[in-house]
């Protein structure tokens, strides 16, 4: 029963993680140019073209697998780990306009990462 207990305690733990900083950064990218979301977060995974905007996608996933025990077995448990930073940008202009993070922080760590590295330079 004790790993059972240890991996709710992880994923729950992991839910709990504030993405605060990195939504704050983000959003401290508005008005600025798309050039300046790349320099931090990389080359985007994807952009989408709608009407007169584009929205540059990185994402990040994995499967974590832990094992459960329960009596005199074991039983593997998948925890699906996503992230998705999105930018949307003025097609025209190339200005920031919104930006979303979403997902679990165990996936969202790297870019977490970047963000908070790139408010100390």
């Amino acid at each position: 029963m004790k790993p059972c207990v240890a991996i709710a305690a992880i994923l729950a733990l992991s839910a709990c993680v504030s993405f605060e900083p990195g939504v704050t950064i983000l959003k401290e990218l508005h008005g600025q140019d798309r050039k300046e979301a790349f320099a931090i977060l990389g080359t985007p995974d994807a952009d989408i073209h709608l009407d007169d905007k584009v929205v540059y996608v990185w994402s990040n996933g994995r499967a974590e697998v832990f094992d459960y025990k329960a009596n005199d077995s074991v039983a593997p448990v998948v925890a699906n780990l996503k992230c998705r930073v999105e930018v949307k940008v003025d097609s025209a202009s190339g200005v920031i306009e919104d930006t979303l993070l979403a997902g679990n922080y165990g996936a969202c760590r790297p870019y977490l990462k970047r963000l908070e590295r790139s408010r100390d330079h």
